[in-house]
């Protein structure tokens, strides 16, 4: 089901749901939704994907390669 875009508040976001493009399948997105003034949740949800995501022994795939 799709939901209706809102100007008004905030979309909902899961960090670990991956999007990807049909015309380049090395670029997965995730999203992080964004930081608020006051919101550690947000920030600490990011901060664990990183760390998770960062590590080293992880296969190639499944590592964090890029945050902007």
């Amino acid at each position: 089901m799709t939901k209706p875009v809102s100007h008004e508040q905030v979309g909902e976001a899961n960090i670990e749901n991956e999007f990807t493009s049909p015309e380049n399948e090395f670029f997965v997105l995730h999203d992080s939704k964004g930081f608020e003034p006051g919101d550690t949740k947000t920030f600490d949800t990011a901060r664990r994907f990183i760390e998770k995501r960062r590590d080293e022994s992880l296969p190639l795939g499944e590592r964090l390669h890029a945050v902007w």
